[in-house]
């Protein structure tokens, strides 16, 4: 699993690259690869009580089970990887294994990415993750409200 260094300006690209209303009707069972940035508020808010804001997220979801999550903020872009899983076909919630950081190291937690319907599916994420050297971080994303898609 590879992680992307992204910028906003990328992220845009990737959207603007990959982005079809197809794809954004699709579901996760029907697309070998989710690529997706959602847009919102949200917060990290670390062991020593600082806090970051979140205005962005980018979710890639690979469909050999691999996962990306990208946290954007003011100051830095947070990174988790790890696996997903499909709860049920009747929940719109995915679960999120961790199994890595920001900086390529192990770290362990979990997640759980609950998808919509619109044009931007992803709805929230919501994550906790352990780093290796103990620092634990908690994120919770809410993206804004779908909109129709127009082609």
């Amino acid at each position: 699993m590879g992680k992307r260094a992204l910028t906003l300006s990328a992220f845009v690209f990737l959207l603007m690259v990959q982005w079809t209303p197809a794809t954004a009707q699709a579901t996760v069972q029907d697309s070998p690869y989710l690529a997706e940035v959602a847009t919102g508020e949200g917060t990290i808010t670390v062991d020593n009580d600082q806090r970051l804001t979140i205005n962005a997220v980018a979710v890639f979801l690979e469909q050999n089970g691999e996962a990306e999550i990208w946290l954007m903020t003011g100051k830095q872009n947070v990174y988790a990887g790890g696996r997903w899983a499909h709860s049920s076909c009747s929940t719109p919630a995915i679960q999120l294994s961790i199994l890595d950081d920001t900086e390529g190291n192990r770290a362990s937690g979990q997640g759980t990415i609950v998808i919509q319907g619109g044009c931007v599916p992803v709805a929230r994420v919501q994550m906790t993750v352990t780093r290796m050297d103990g620092t634990t971080f908690v994120a919770d994303f809410v993206g804004t409200d779908p909109q129709s898609c127009e082609n």
